[in-house]
């Protein structure tokens, strides 16, 4: 089922976070990154109103445990799921075709990286990295965009 996909994959990016001091618990900043990080990219709304959840779950404390993220993120999946799965793979190519000028079927990263750290929503330096750590190749400095939504679209259900 996609739900138990999800959240085994919430589970696995949750343990990342995880705080040492404090097992079963991470820092409620770092819910939007553990969000993607699960396979997930919710609308900007959704985002803000989850994390007015996650704000209000022990108000007082910088962090949130692993049940309760998962409760809000479950709700959110079964109430907007619309607004929590991921684009096709030929949305996220047209997105890259956009920037690819001469139609070669990749974009230099460092273009690509200039043009993130300058328009449309801001990244932070973390998800940048792991943005570049995860999409450009290591031999040619480029990204294969065809290859990198195909990564990004695949979010466990069958495509």
């Amino acid at each position: 089922m996609y739900t138990e996909h999800v959240k085994a994959r919430l589970k696995t990016a949750f343990a990342i976070y995880e705080q040492k001091d404090t097992p079963g618990y991470v820092y409620k900043r770092e819910v939007p990154s553990i969000i993607r990080s699960s396979g997930l990219n919710p609308r900007e709304q959704l985002m803000a109103d989850m994390m007015k959840e996650v704000h209000s779950k022990d108000i007082e404390a910088e962090v949130i445990s692993y049940d309760n993220l998962e409760k809000i993120l479950c709700l959110a999946m079964k109430e907007r799921l619309d607004e929590v799965i991921r684009d096709s793979k030929e949305t996220i190519m047209r997105a890259f075709m956009a920037f690819d000028k001469q139609g070669l079927g990749y974009i230099n990263a460092e273009d690509f990286k200039s043009i993130l750290e300058t328009t449309g929503d801001q990244f932070t330096g973390e998800e940048l990295r792991d943005f570049m750590a995860s999409a450009v190749d290591k031999e040619t400095g480029n990204i294969d965009y065809e290859q990198y939504a195909r990564l990004l679209a695949d979010d466990g259900r069958a495509i």
